[in-house]
């Protein structure tokens, strides 16, 4: 198992070389076990439709003509909507909160200082 470890000394590349060694492991033992997994499904799921090849049509169509993203039933006016209504309970929710604080610090050059750069298109 993969377990969370901090580096106490970034430059350290024994430990860097370590985490990255128990993540490669765990990243591959991941794969495997989808790989399993996927096997395991449709030879289940093949198996069951037997000698129907209405059903196992049924269950391979899927596969091969897996539905389009763009398809959506939702317009670009309940996107508007739901975004809107989602800000709306956040503002709720935040509306008596404190505000924000932000203290002011010294910058060896403040960003009004900085010249603007136009670039060509």
């Amino acid at each position: 198992m993969l377990s969370r470890v901090i580096a106490k000394n970034i430059g350290d590349v024994f430990f860097e070389t370590q985490c990255r060694s128990v993540w490669q492991r765990q990243f591959s033992s991941q794969g495997e076990l989808f790989q399993q997994q996927l096997v395991a499904y449709w030879t289940t799921t093949v198996d069951a439709c037997g000698s129907n090849p209405k059903a196992l049509w049924s269950k391979l169509r899927s596969l091969l003509q897996p539905q389009s993203d763009g398809d959506t039933e939702l317009s670009a006016d309940d996107f508007a909507l739901y975004f809107a209504a989602k800000i709306d309970r956040i503002h709720a929710l935040t509306v008596s909160s404190p505000s924000l604080v932000i203290n002011d610090r010294s910058v060896n050059q403040p960003l009004s200082d900085l010249a603007p750069v136009m670039t060509k298109w």
